[in-house]
């Protein structure tokens, strides 16, 4: 299986990108996906 890895910066906690990315992923039809979310505080 191929992996791809998609990621999105930004400080805004509705970011268009990240919600491009959750939207991207859920596309593909694949049950063992994972998004991770990392936070710089």
């Amino acid at each position: 299986m191929k992996k791809i890895l998609a990621f999105a910066g930004s400080n805004h906690a509705t970011s268009i990108n990240y919600q491009l990315v959750e939207y991207t992923a859920s596309l593909i039809n694949d049950p063992d996906h994972q998004i991770e979310k990392f936070k710089n505080t």
